[in-house]
């Protein structure tokens, strides 16, 4: 009732401002309700490999069109469009972004792997900001061996 909410929010605030209310939480089941490991496994796989899609080996996963991704695939999985908040969620979980060699521009957990949605469950949301537990391995980071 909106008379319960306003009085609540009175005592608890400033008067006369009424608390603004949260979104209603998502039915089990639904995207809402996923952790972000999870969400982004889904949308890996689901969506064209031209936009997001994992590399050769499985390991790592690459946003091809940021663009794309930002305005339209990132809006049907979470409640933004913005890359720099995905980017961040992705650091919060210990992703790591590859800077040399063949994979750079991907990202890399060793926990997140193509086909491998059993270890997903795992992936936590790190306490703290260090994440170097989760760096690529060095096979990653070199460039393409000469034939």
């Amino acid at each position: 009732c909106a008379c319960a909410c306003l009085t609540a929010s009175a005592s608890a605030g400033a008067p006369g401002r009424p608390r603004p209310r949260r979104a209603p939480a998502a039915p089990a089941g639904t995207a809402m309700s996923l952790t972000f490991p999870k969400k982004l496994f889904q949308l890996v796989n689901a969506e064209p490999d031209e936009v997001v899609a994992w590399n050769a080996t499985g390991q790592t996963f690459v946003v091809h069109d940021p663009a794309t991704f930002a305005n339209y695939t990132l809006p049907k999985y979470f409640r933004h469009n913005k890359l720099t908040s995905f980017q961040r969620q992705l650091n919060l979980y210990g992703f790591r972004r590859i800077t040399k060699g063949a994979e750079q521009g991907a990202y890399f957990h060793p926990l997140f792997q193509r086909g491998r949605r059993d270890q997903v469950e795992q992936i936590k949301r790190l306490p703290g900001k260090g994440a170097t537990a989760t760096e690529p391995p060095q096979e990653l980071l070199a460039g393409p061996t000469p034939a």
